[in-house]
């Protein structure tokens, strides 16, 4: 079994679309710029498309040194990756987890609250201030940026493969919004996965399977709710109430990932179903 990394997503702004790349640097606290920024709303609470299906319009890239956000009848917004200026500090909520951020200018906040048809906040993390990963997963040092509680979400291309035999027309991967895809492997071969290394240099350690709410049944190209979508995932992939698609992972080192890196399968075990989704 030849498995390798076919595929590197990375999501700028928590729950808005993201964008493919070839190769990308891997840093301590997961792919560099993934969710580094964050929508608000007026209590500091995060949003994502659970509760704005809207936010799936809006597609992020990086050009330039730049972070381009476009957004349906709008003109484009222009970011800078690393702002040496900011409003206020602000202290922002990702489920009950209080978390340092920068709330970063009002004209950001103007364009987004007119996107998504509701009052909010753009705000950043700083790269000084990582939060920690649930000590229940992680050992001491392991961080994150703005995600739901893990630096990355791996997904085979062999499983989407497979659930794609009971769709009537095929998902795509970004649906399920995985930072890692691999490919090279039997379906669902990722729920035993343990330990796995990346190329000659980074370690990965699947922490448990990735619980999914309602976002991959959300049509990433216009956020309309796919029933039918969601009821074949209920069917395949649930467990105890829960479906689960992916592996919530923690990595140990650092450097430049690209598609085609060889992985090895180091340790395996039983799958350990649990609760949260990646976003």
């Amino acid at each position: 079994m030849t498995v390798t990394l076919s595929g590197l997503y990375v999501y700028p702004i928590k729950s808005l679309g993201g964008f493919a790349t070839a190769e990308w640097p891997l840093l301590k606290q997961g792919l560099a710029f993934d969710r580094q920024w964050m929508l608000v709303d007026a209590d500091n609470h995060f949003l994502s498309q659970r509760r704005l299906a809207i936010m799936a319009r809006l597609q992020t890239r990086i050009d330039h040194n730049q972070l381009i956000v476009t957004a349906p009848g709008q003109t484009d917004l222009t970011l800078p990756l690393a702002p040496d200026h900011y409003q206020q500090s602000l202290q922002t909520v990702i489920w009950g987890q209080t978390v340092n951020t920068w709330h970063l200018a009002p004209e950001y906040d103007h364009w987004f609250s007119q996107a998504l048809q509701t009052d909010c906040k753009l705000v950043y993390q700083p790269d000084n201030q990582p939060r920690p990963v649930t000590a229940q997963y992680a050992k001491p040092g392991d961080v994150t940026t703005l995600t739901d509680g893990f630096p990355l979400l791996l997904v085979s291309e062999a499983s989407l493969n497979q659930l794609n035999r009971h769709f009537p027309s095929p998902a795509t991967m970004p649906r399920f919004r995985p930072n890692l895809v691999v490919k090279g492997n039997p379906a669902f071969a990722e729920d035993r996965w343990r330990t796995l290394q990346i190329g000659d240099f980074v370690q990965l350690h699947l922490v448990k399977p990735c619980s999914r709410c309602v976002i991959p049944a959300l049509d990433p190209d216009t956020g309309q709710y796919d029933s039918q979508f969601a009821l074949t995932l209920k069917k395949y992939r649930s467990w105890q109430g829960q479906i689960y698609f992916g592996q919530n992972a923690i990595h140990q080192q650092t450097g430049v990932l690209q598609i085609g890196d060889a992985i090895t399968i180091l340790a395996t075990g039983s799958s350990r179903p649990d609760i949260r989704c990646h976003d």
